[in-house]
């Protein structure tokens, strides 16, 4: 073997220990940058109550210009402080057709284990011939 093909050789193994060095390093930052979960997951106390916003979609209500108001009750069991939810509205025809969908960002004031009524809230305006709505709490900030 001559001195070009050893040189050859080496060159080789090194551009593919270098190719190897690279993936490894960005697959590295890659899992850095989506962060790390704890793999041993922590006991859960089954009387606790669950981390998340409890929201109960009570009523709703026409307005006198067919305006669209709801009233939940929200219970915040989480450990954050909740400024802000989104609301998810349909309003059906007597035939339960879709008559329209509503989606609307609400400002609330929710301290952790904190409930409160959100009462009355403007949604939007209604068809004057829908019968039925149907309100969820879709996200929470």
């Amino acid at each position: 073997m001559t001195t070009i093909e050893k040189n050859g050789a080496r060159a080789k193994k090194i551009a593919i220990v270098a190719c190897f060095l690279i993936a490894f390093f960005a697959l590295l930052i890659w899992v850095y940058s989506r962060g790390l979960s704890n793999p041993i997951k922590p006991l859960e106390d089954p009387n606790a109550a669950p981390q998340a916003l409890e929201s109960a979609f009570l009523r709703w209500f026409r307005g006198e210009n067919d305006e669209l108001f709801v009233t939940f009750q929200l219970t915040n069991h989480t450990d954050a402080f909740i400024g802000r939810i989104e609301i998810t509205c349909v309003a059906y025809y007597a035939n339960d057709q879709e008559a329209q969908k509503y989606e609307q960002k609400l400002n609330v004031s929710l301290m952790p284990g904190e409930a409160r009524m959100l009462n009355r809230s403007y949604i939007g305006a209604l068809d004057p011939l829908a019968q039925k709505v149907n309100c969820r709490v879709e996200r929470r900030e």
